[in-house]
């Protein structure tokens, strides 16, 4: 699906969240979005990798995070430690997450916190996402707190239904470096 109109932030959030794609056709897009993922030239350089746990009607990051394990690279999963805040804590199996606030599987208390400095790439959750590298998120704000003056690259993973042209930004929110969608890859900043 091309979507050609730039829309303002509460239509993209209205739409995406509208759209919902099927569970086969993001199977698929899971399926692309890893293949691609795997060929970025700033995972094939990372040492230690971020990423969230997908929920329903994400694109699928577990077999993500199961191949930055087996690739030998740290990972690094949020956790929500405050009203607004949360960290990275380092994970070395998915067996042992634990139910977060918002039903989220997060690492326990025991994992070591990862300090941004250590991070060389972050995946980042997006309802929905414009070409242009603005992100909606699921509108709590803690991704553009955490990320914010962060030097490290940013990638979202976006359905091909929830993708636009252009959202626009406004002054909390942190840009993405590079957007996949499907079996395509958008560069916005040099990563």
């Amino acid at each position: 699906m091309q979507n050609l109109v730039p829309l303002s932030k509460t239509q993209a959030r209205s739409l995406a969240q509208s759209i919902k794609p099927e569970r086969g056709a993001l199977s698929a897009e899971s399926d692309a979005a890893l293949r691609v993922f795997l060929t970025l030239p700033p995972y094939k350089s990372s040492n230690v990798v971020c990423c969230y746990a997908s929920t329903d009607f994400e694109i699928d990051t577990w077999q993500l995070m199961h191949r930055i394990l087996r690739d030998g690279k740290r990972l690094c999963m949020p956790q929500i430690i405050g009203r607004h805040e949360m960290v990275m804590r380092e994970v070395t199996s998915l067996d042992g997450l634990k139910e977060g606030r918002f039903r989220i599987p997060e690492p326990s208390d025991d994992c070591p916190v990862v300090e941004k400095e250590e991070i060389d790439l972050c995946v980042v959750p997006c309802v929905a996402c414009g070409k242009n590298g603005v992100r909606l998120g699921r509108g709590a704000g803690f991704y553009d707190r955490y990320l914010e003056g962060t030097r490290f690259a940013k990638v979202a993973l976006c359905a091909c239904a929830c993708l636009f042209d252009s959202i626009p930004s406004e002054k909390h929110d942190v840009g993405m470096d590079i957007i996949v969608s499907g079996g395509e890859v958008f560069y916005i900043n040099e990563a």
